[in-house]
Parts: structure tokens; sequence; C-alpha cells
């Protein structure tokens, strides 16, 4: 199922020149979102309120410049008027 695709993982590895230094796994990826469900998982299954990969006070500050990216392009989208 889902599970076993988003966990699933393979070899990928890491060489210097011609020599394999060693090989890290990892995971499958389908669409993108793995680690975010990962992170989500984790947290869930630990109580936690956020996920420390991506804190609320980052998603903040990403929303906020991007707030003001589309302030300075013009963008204002119809439920701001």
């Amino acid at each position: 199922g889902l599970a076993y695709r988003v966990l699933a993982a393979f070899s990928q590895p890491v060489c210097d020149k011609s020599t394999c230094i060693r090989t890290i796994p990892v995971p499958e990826q389908i669409n993108g979102y793995e680690y975010e469900v990962l992170a989500c998982k984790e947290a869930l299954e630990k109580g936690w309120k956020e996920c420390p990969q991506m804190p609320h006070a980052e998603t903040i500050r990403i929303m906020e410049l991007m707030d003001s990216l589309r302030k300075s392009w013009g963008i204002i989208y119809p439920m701001e008027k």
C-alpha cells in the first residue's frame, strides 16, 4: 500500500571520483511530499504540535515573504479585495 511505497528505500551511492565512499538510503519518490508525510507522521506519533523540520515560525516567515513578493508584483487575490 501507500505506507510501503512511502517508506520503501533504495540505495544512493556517494562516490569520490571512481571510489564509492558510502551508500545512503533514500526514500522512494512518488510525488515529492514523502519527507513531509514522514515528518508529520513522526510528530503525530510523538505528540508534537509542530515538526522540528519545519517549525511554525519558519512557515510564517515564508508566507510573509511570499506576501511581500505578491505585493511588490501587484498581485491581489479576490478574497483580499
